[in-house]
């Protein structure tokens, strides 16, 4: 009996991923020792191109990125002939010449006096979302090369043109459709609409202008598939229930012998009370101040209506005195979380590890949003408030509230919610008697 050859554990991955972003019909293969990339067309028919990289897993994450960027020219309409051509392949890429990357990177940093000296961009917001290199000079400082934008025009400031950095760009920005991608891409197209204007007197050549209008970057920043949509729409508005929120706090391990861990799990013990008692967004957290003796949100979102404002925080569960938030947040610390990741992802990684947590998750499907829904569902329960009232409180509009949270009241909610405005109804009139 022969045995079946053994599959390396790379390849399988590797296949894996390149099936959730590019679909089933590319499949790569061993073409011996060389990668070979398979397309079946629409027509059933199928493509294959052996490539000069090496099979191996090096040479894993290249292969992956060669399939993407092909992937993604057919979906801008290329034919799959044409997608090979303009794929950034060489048989020898040794020999290939490239554009100086020095010319992109030294625009990029005109591109910050720019934003931060003429438009007025805060120095700490150009540093998260755009970035640069090491500058201590500057208030607050970059004690690193870092941002959302610097770190990934590393990697393709030596592209050809705007088409070719934006076609290599797009895979290696997380995953299509995804907020961050749409962010990158949008701060690149930036950066280059105004390198090869009036406005930076043509610093940058016209071959670097984005090969689509403002606003028009949908084809690189793609959509998520509609089972990823599907899947968000079940679980997005999941909230928590109040005896879950207190098994949850309990199971930090703020007693732990380790002091640093026992110092981020008193961090984060905090970060979801307040999530909790305040009904906040995860990235509310980090903005919230403390002003005359109560606690404010200074986060704004940005709306198609108009711009939010800061808002003050009241708790109606009495969570904000049972767990003393107000008089802990003059002296104690919120977690230190990565500009990259955010709030609410580095909340979501530091609960991947508690295993009470990813039990409630797997069997009632909460998110990190889940506290705030949670605040709304038990207002709800709890208080004569109307929905115009409590979305105040939560700092959005009504419509978006009842958008959000009307689906959660049966039948049995509007009748016990019926008696109770009765029974206040009596009240009234009988105080007025």
């Amino acid at each position: 009996m022969t045995t079946p050859p053994r599959k390396d554990p790379w390849v399988e991955s590797l296949r894996g991923i390149i099936k959730s972003t590019c679909g089933s019909a590319w499949r790569i293969t061993n073409g011996k020792g060389k990668f070979k990339l398979d397309v079946r067309l629409d027509d059933n028919s199928r493509k294959y191109k052996t490539f000069n990289i090496p099979w191996d897993k090096a040479h894993a994450r290249r292969i992956q990125e060669t399939v993407e960027q092909i992937h993604l020219l057919t979906t801008q309409g290329f034919s799959i002939d044409e997608a090979f051509k303009r794929a950034d392949i060489s048989k020898d890429p040794k020999v290939r010449k490239k554009p100086n990357p020095k010319i992109l990177l030294d625009a990029f940093a005109q591109f910050e006096l720019f934003k931060v000296e003429t438009e007025g961009m805060k120095q700490k917001t150009w540093n998260k979302e755009y970035g640069g290199e090491k500058n201590t000079s500057i208030k607050p400082p970059r004690i690193k090369a870092t941002g959302k934008t610097y770190s990934h025009l590393v990697n393709v400031a030596d592209a050809e043109n705007a088409e070719d950095l934006f076609v290599r760009l797009a895979p290696k920005v997380s995953t299509s459709g995804t907020r961050i991608r749409q962010q990158v891409i949008r701060n690149m197209a930036a950066f280059l609409r105004w390198g090869t204007s009036y406005e930076s007197n043509y610093l940058l050549d016209k071959k670097y202008k984005p090969p689509f209008e403002k606003g028009g970057a949908g084809t690189f920043i793609g959509k998520k598939s509609g089972q990823d949509i599907q899947d968000e729409e079940d679980t997005k508005r999941v909230p928590i229930k109040e005896n879950d929120i207190r098994e949850l706090i309990a199971s930090l391990p703020i007693n732990q012998k380790h002091k640093l861990n026992a110092s981020r799990a008193k961090a984060w013990k905090f970060a979801i009370e307040l999530l909790s008692a305040f009904g906040l967004r995860p990235e509310e957290v980090p903005n919230v101040e403390l002003r005359n003796g109560a606690l404010w949100s200074m986060w704004v979102k940005k709306t198609d209506g108009g711009t939010g404002k800061p808002r003050k925080l009241f708790c109606f569960t009495g969570f904000d005195k049972e767990w003393d938030l107000i008089n802990r947040f003059k002296k104690e610390k919120l977690p230190d979380v990565s500009e990259f990741t955010g709030f609410g992802e580095s909340l979501s990684n530091y609960l991947e590890r508690n295993k009470t947590w990813m039990a409630m998750k797997k069997k009632n499907g909460y998110t990190m949003r889940s506290f705030r829904h949670g605040y709304s569902y038990i207002t709800h329960k709890i208080t004569n408030l109307s929905s115009n009232e409590i979305s105040k409180h939560m700092g959005h509009t009504e419509e978006t509230h009842i958008k959000h949270y009307a689906r959660w009241f049966s039948e049995e909610d509007l009748d016990a919610s019926f008696k109770k405005g009765m029974k206040y109804i009596k009240k009234q009139n009988d105080d007025e008697e």
